[in-house]
């Protein structure tokens, strides 16, 4: 240290060391939600009301508990209404794997509040939600949602969940698919005009 000081000459302020900042250290996932949208919706090649549309039936369908078979119903979905194919992807998998048993817990509770007035879980329905998530020794939690016994029980607790459930994701799914649609209408108009005015700004 004495010898670089040395080195230096008189007034030579000692140089700073090299700094990342801690916003680049970590992934930008701004940046990537913004890519995803803008290359997945905005820049889609139809009219803004097919592609809120849509984006209206993937959240819908994505709120409705039948995980596996959303991308299906989907493209159907679209195709009767006249809806954009493509823009409703994104969305429609909100409900995967990792989030369903969370996810489809809540519906279930609000299905019920709306249909009860009140969110008290019966010893039934809480014994087959410990089953769902409980996970066997040495097996990894991602594992377990591709296993067999996961499906049945998953299939035995919607069933029984019955009424409840259906209601609450549909309630949901529309109030979210609702906003969902105004927002991506509006954006799709917003991004266009952008693009029109200023072509050199728009998002590649």
């Amino acid at each position: 240290m004495g010898l670089e000081a040395s080195k230096r000459a008189p007034g030579e302020k000692e140089p700073e060391e090299a700094t990342i900042p801690a916003a680049a250290k970590r992934p930008d996932l701004i940046a990537r939600l913004s890519h995803v949208i803008v290359h997945n919706i905005l820049r889609l090649d139809d009219t803004p009301h097919r592609i809120a549309l849509g984006v209206f039936l993937g959240t819908l369908i994505g709120f409705a508990p039948i995980m596996g078979l959303q991308t299906i119903v989907l493209i159907a979905a679209a195709a009767l209404f006249r809806a954009n194919k493509l823009s409703g992807l994104p969305v429609v998998w909100i409900t995967n794997p990792l989030t369903a048993v969370p996810f489809y817990y809540g519906c279930w509770r609000f299905g019920a509040f709306l249909l009860t007035g009140h969110f008290e879980t019966s010893p039934t329905h809480a014994a087959l939600i410990r089953q769902l998530i409980e996970v066997d020794p040495g097996t990894s939690i991602i594992s377990h949602f591709y296993t067999r016994a996961f499906w049945d029980q998953a299939l035995a607790l919607f069933l029984e969940l019955g009424t409840e459930l259906w209601v609450g994701c549909f309630v949901l799914g529309t109030f979210f698919g609702l906003i969902l649609y105004w927002v991506t209408y509006r954006s799709v108009i917003t991004y266009r005009e952008r693009k029109r005015t200023h072509p050199n700004a728009a998002h590649d």
